[in-house]
Formats: structure tokens, sequence, C-alpha cells
């Protein structure tokens, strides 16, 4: 989707906040810590991961370093595709750091890669709990909805992306198709006699042919459908993957 910044797999932005005077704390953590950011350095994550996982053991403040790294490598897990392996790691990064609504938003990411929408649903549900004002959270799971075919959640969900942002112009789209979807065949039903339930004596064969011209012009607008997610294969949510900061590492000097 447009409004989604294209996450490259960047080394994480290290923070020298030197806290601690040398010879206070656990030295031995320190150590592992500045081995940690090496690694990351290299981008081996699975290095930095043990490095930090080490340094959490003997000093619990070290424990955000590890959330960090955990993400980076679930990021890297989601460019080979390996989306079981993401989900993983974001959720061991979530344990340790349940506030980041950034961090449910790129999980969610790869349960739909997995077309685990029921949880997909859920993570953005929390995202919303934890930064209700942002447009993009409701944005994702409009479609969401749309995809499992609750269309009035939706195009609630779509009202209030345009509230929070009214100049989204994919939202703008989706609430013409999704108001469209809704009202337009319930005016189309109480126009129509055939449609509102009404008898007729038309011939059965031309009530065929009329339900298959119905048929072939659903799946032609269900194509158009703005922002539908296309499983698998296609690049879902137009091929990016949701945004974030550069995680911080704690340094100990």
């Amino acid at each position: 989707m447009r409004y989604m910044r294209v996450l490259t797999l960047g080394i994480v932005a290290f923070a020298s906040a030197a806290t601690m005077l040398l010879g206070q704390g656990n030295q031995e953590a320190a150590n592992l810590t500045k081995e940690g950011i090496e690694a990351s350095r290299a981008k081996d994550w699975d290095k930095a991961i043990t490095a930090f996982r080490k340094a959490a053991q003997l000093e619990p403040h070290y424990v955000p370093n590890l959330a960090s790294a955990l993400q980076q490598r679930a990021t890297v897990y989601v460019g080979q595709k390996k989306f079981q392996e993401a989900v993983a790691d974001y959720s061991e990064a979530l344990k340790i750091k349940s506030d980041d609504p950034d961090a449910y938003e790129r999980r969610a990411y790869a349960e739909m890669q997995l077309k685990d929408y029921d949880k997909a649903l859920s993570d953005y549900n929390q995202a919303i709990k934890l930064s209700p004002q942002e447009a993009k959270y409701y944005q994702v799971r409009a479609l969401i909805y749309q995809n499992k075919g609750n269309l009035k959640a939706a195009l609630a969900d779509t009202e209030k992306t345009l509230q929070l942002d009214p100049n989204n112009v994919d939202a703008q789209s989706r609430r013409k198709f999704l108001d469209a979807k809704l009202h337009g065949a319930r005016r189309q039903c109480h126009c129509h006699p055939a449609r509102s339930g009404i008898r007729t004596h038309r011939h059965p064969r031309l009530r065929i042919q009329r339900r298959r011209r119905q048929s072939r012009r659903f799946v032609a607008s269900s194509k158009r459908a703005p922002g539908a997610f296309v499983f698998p294969g296609a690049q879902a949510v137009a091929g990016s993957l949701p945004g974030t900061r550069a995680a911080s590492i704690v340094v100990q000097s």
C-alpha cells in the first residue's frame, strides 16, 4: 500500500548511551553486548541474538537489545519468505516488549502471508489499542475484514482511516467500492422486481442466462476491488513490509 514505507534490511542504529561508569554493573554482560553489536554490524543476527540473550540473562536492563535483534532477524526471515520463523522471532520480541504497536503490525504481515487472517486481525486489534490514532492500522484491518467478507466492518475501518487521514486516496477508493457493495445492491433490490423477491414469468432459460451474467460481473468487479489481497504469489500489501524506526542498542562503557 502507498502509505507503507519499504523496510530496507539495514543495520540497527546504535545509541552509545554511556549511563554507567566503567567497573559498575556486570562487565561480562557489557562485553557480551559489545560482541552482539559487532555481530549486528556484520548482519550476523544469529550470533548477535546469542550474545544479547546471554547479556540479558546477566543484566536485565540489556533485555531490549535482545528484542531489537530478534525483530531485525525476523525482518530478514520475511525477506527470505520464512514467515513461520519470522512470526516466532516477533512473538519472542513481543514477550519482552509487549507495548510496541509496530511489532504487532509486522507480525500481522507475516501471519497474512501464512493466510492466518484471524491472528493477523488480532494483532491489528492490539496495535490499534496501543496506538488508536494511527490511520494505517485501520486501513489494513479494513482489508482483512474485506477479505473475510465482513464488509460492514471494513467500511467502518475505512471511514475511521479517512477521519484520521482525509487525503488517503486508497481509502477514498475503497469507501466507494464498499459503499457500492453494501448500499448499491440494496437500492437495486428495491427497484428491480426480480431482485426484490417478486415472482416473474420469465422463461427458466432466461433466468439462468441472467444469473450467469450476474456471476461474471461479480467476478470481474471482485478483481477490480481496491486494495484486495491476492494470495498466494502476489506482492501482498503492495509488496512492502510495514516500516519501522530503527531500534536502539544500549551500550555500557
